[in-house]
This record gives C-alpha cells, structure tokens and sequence, in this order.
C-alpha cells in the first residue's frame, strides 16, 4: 500500500510525541523507512523538497518554441542530439519502433 511521505512523517512525529521512549530504529522499522529519513522527520518540520529528476527539461512556452525552431535546422539538430547522446547508455527493448518506418514512408510519399 502506497503511502505518501508527509503521511509518514506525520505518523513518525506523532508516534515519537504520544511516546518520547520510541526509539528512531523501531520507527524506521514501523514505518519502512531509513534511520536517516526518521532523523530528518524529527528533525524538520516538513519533508525535504525533492529534487527534479536527472534528464528532465523544464521548459516554458517560450522555451519551446525556440527549441523547435532549432530542431529544423539539421545541423544543429545533429549537434543537439550529440550532445544529449554523450556518455549515455543506450538499451535495446527488443520492440520494433515506428519512427524509422513513418521517416521513410513520409521520404517516399515526398517525391
């Protein structure tokens, strides 16, 4: 079952004022969480903010709207695809993807 974190803080506070005893290992393990996150439960009064996750753009209307006009221009395309490419890890899911086939029916219906 799905609990959210401030639900858990909630209770880990809660639990820790109805028994000033409790200690931070039986919390951590009543509410299968990590010593360090039963630390900074009683220790701040919120949850940590989360940071955004790796790889994600935050982008705004405006933002957008320069990046497509970008994305036309090949060369820059290929440089922005290098660039978001580098060091990356690339898995193979074993599907097959449509893109590479509407690319060439779309190539073929041109001329």
């Amino acid at each position: 079952m799905y609990r959210s974190r401030e639900w858990v803080f909630e209770r880990i506070r809660r639990d820790r004022r109805l028994d000033p005893m409790v200690s931070q290992r039986t919390l951590a393990q009543r509410y299968r969480a990590s010593c360090k996150t039963v630390v900074k439960t009683l220790n701040h009064p919120a949850p940590p903010v989360r940071k955004p996750p790796l790889g994600c753009l935050d982008l705004d209307t405006k933002g957008a709207k320069l990046l497509f006009q970008i994305v036309n221009e090949p060369r820059r395309c290929a440089a922005i695809a290098d660039r978001i490419t580098f060091r990356c890890t690339f898995l193979q899911t074993g599907t097959e993807s449509y893109r590479p086939q509407a690319t060439e029916a779309e190539h073929h219906t041109a001329r």
